[in-house]
């Protein structure tokens, strides 16, 4: 879904590295007033809001399973005051510290298109910062979007977002580059324990037989699940080496994503990965193809570089499998090409590899693997 220069919004089928276009739908999203709540709803999801901005309810209705366990999208300050590496630091005893900011102070629906709803919540958030979030949910999406502006002015505090789900699980996965990784939700030994702040990259997930949640991020890259709560930390505000360090407006996008099986099964990364590059909206060459410039035709295997390459000569692609399993993929280009060689990320030529028909390279994928793939459409290797 995207937004029409036009006005209004706009169902829109778009290939990957390819030049998309609006198509048709007969799928809506509505919102309406239940009691003393907003009901966003479309064939995916239902969900609660209350005037408040918290989430209390996120039916998945394929499943027919309720996500939230208590209020979602809790908004947490905590005290943040490491002993020492002020700007790097998140110590445990900050964890203690925790409290639920209030609720918002006033709401406004900004969007009832048939393809679009959407609800603005604005509140305060510590001494005297303000927030603006707008909750919405597109006629096929399967999560819901929180699009959020910060007017940051605390100090030494750090915001998280927190949703308790209905999930639990031992290990919740992240995204890292080119990949995932595991890390436990419970503190039984002391690495667990130490690890109650984590790293990752688009996305974290908690899954169980059969459905799971994960939790989708634009540009905030600090995550904690523990037992079932999930969480995402927004903004802090360091004093040192910078005393003004993260002062200022902000702008950020999350959305919470339920679905059936585990996050292999929900393609969650290629969901991530469409969360972090908004459509464009541009005017097509004549003579653009219409077809994606590279498709490979394995879901677990993700292009994730279409370069020129450094010394002029060639095409290179940079791909790589994201569900850990080994596959067997096909790559092909609409570019008519004489050769592909095998080469490493910084370019060095590794050796010829066939190519088909000058369009078609069969290549094996190993567990998260990375590979990367010179075309050349003139001839000759490089030096």
């Amino acid at each position: 879904m995207a937004r029409h220069p036009g006005g209004g919004w706009a169902a829109v089928h778009v290939p990957a590295y390819g030049v998309g276009k609006i198509v048709g739908t007969d799928q809506t999203a509505v919102l309406r007033r239940e009691g003393d709540g907003l009901v966003l709803e479309n064939a995916f999801l239902r969900a609660v809001l209350d005037t408040g901005g918290g989430l209390r309810n996120l039916l998945h209705k394929p499943t027919e399973q309720e996500t939230i366990a208590g209020v979602g999208n809790d908004m947490v300050l905590y005290r943040d005051e490491p002993l020492q590496l002020d700007a790097w630091d998140i110590e445990p005893p900050a964890l203690e510290t925790g409290r639920s900011c209030p609720p918002a102070e006033s709401f406004e629906i900004v969007d009832e298109y048939p393809l679009r709803v959407a609800v603005v919540f604005r509140r305060r958030v510590g001494k005297a910062s303000v927030l603006e979030q707008t909750v919405s949910l597109d006629a096929l999406s399967p999560y819901l979007t929180f699009d959020t502006a910060v007017e940051w002015r605390e100090r030494h505090r750090l915001l998280k977002a927190e949703f308790p789900v209905t999930v639990r699980n031992s290990d919740a996965t992240y995204e890292i580059q080119f990949g995932a990784v595991q890390r436990p939700t419970h503190g039984n030994t002391q690495a667990d324990v130490a690890r109650f702040e984590v790293p990752g990259h688009r996305w974290s997930d908690l899954s169980e037989a059969g459905f799971g949640v994960s939790l989708l991020t634009d540009s905030k890259y600090g995550y904690a699940v523990q037992d079932n709560r999930m969480t995402v930390s927004l903004l802090r505000a360091p004093t040192y080496p910078d005393s003004e360090a993260d002062q200022g407006s902000h702008r950020f996008r999350y959305a919470l994503y339920p679905h059936a099986g585990d996050w292999r099964a929900a393609c969650t990364p290629a969901l991530a990965r469409a969360f972090n590059q908004p459509l464009r909206w541009v005017q097509a060459a004549d003579g653009a193809p219409s077809e994606p410039l590279f498709h490979v035709d394995q879901a677990n295997v993700v292009i994730d570089t279409v370069k020129p390459a450094e010394d002029g000569r060639g095409v290179v692609v940079r791909l790589y499998e994201a569900h850990g399993r080994t596959v067997q993929a096909r790559l092909t280009t609409v570019l008519e090409c004489v050769e592909a060689r095998e080469s490493n990320i910084m370019e060095d030529d590794l050796g010829p590899l066939p190519l088909e028909g000058g369009r078609h390279c069969r290549l094996e994928m190993r567990p998260y693997q990375l590979r990367t793939i010179r075309f050349d459409r003139h001839g000759g290797s490089p030096a």
